[in-house]
């Protein structure tokens, strides 16, 4: 199957990662600005 497709399994593995870090720069942005106790803390030992 490989040697029939291998151009469109490349091209959906790179589609796949492209979205992953996507979706990981988009959530992370919105969780670290709308998540109000994890500015200005200190933390304790």
């Amino acid at each position: 199957m490989f040697s029939n497709h291998a151009d469109m399994m490349l091209t959906q593995i790179a589609i796949g990662l492209c979205f992953t870090l996507l979706y990981f720069v988009v959530f992370r942005t919105l969780i670290l600005q709308f998540t109000c106790a994890r500015r200005d803390v200190k933390m304790r030992k």
